[in-house]
């Protein structure tokens, strides 16, 4: 049977599942991170920092404002980037090229299914019929052949 490999194995999660959830996740941390950003802004410990800028944004020019919270996203510093911009497809093309691989990989697999489809495909009661011709000569092939395999 030919492309047995295809029929009988296949990819979970497949290729545009891979890429979705690659997508999902890439954006679910920089919003984790964004979100730490807000979190460690209003913390304690960080408030001497914000007291020394104020301090000296007093001096140089205007009052220093805490930082809004679009601003300490992380995707307002790197949305202009090419690795940013291009991360949708450059994830496409990785995991294409890994998919393609792995049928690549798989397709080495299709003389060996093909042995055990036919051995399924095999019904033992045949040896037996008594129509057969010549029955011991046939069951001597037979076995040579699930030797060979």
């Amino acid at each position: 049977m030919p492309e047995i490999h295809n029929r009988w194995t296949q990819f979970n999660p497949s290729e545009d599942e891979f890429i979705g959830r690659i997508s999902q996740d890439f954006d679910f941390g920089l919003d984790e991170i964004g979100d730490c950003f807000k979190r460690w802004s209003k913390h304690e410990e960080m408030k001497k920092y914000a007291d020394a800028l104020e301090e000296w944004d007093d001096i140089v020019g205007d009052n220093w404002e805490s930082p809004e919270e679009e601003n300490l996203s992380p995707v307002t510093w790197i949305n202009d980037t090419n690795i940013y911009l291009q991360r949708k497809s450059r994830v496409v093309e990785l995991v294409q090229s890994a998919y393609a691989k792995t049928k690549v990989y798989l397709s080495r697999f299709q003389p060996i299914l093909e042995i055990y489809w036919r051995n399924t495909m095999f019904n033992p009661n045949s040896l037996i019929d008594e129509r057969l011709k010549n029955t011991v000569e046939t069951i001597g092939n037979v076995m040579k052949l699930f030797k060979y395999h």
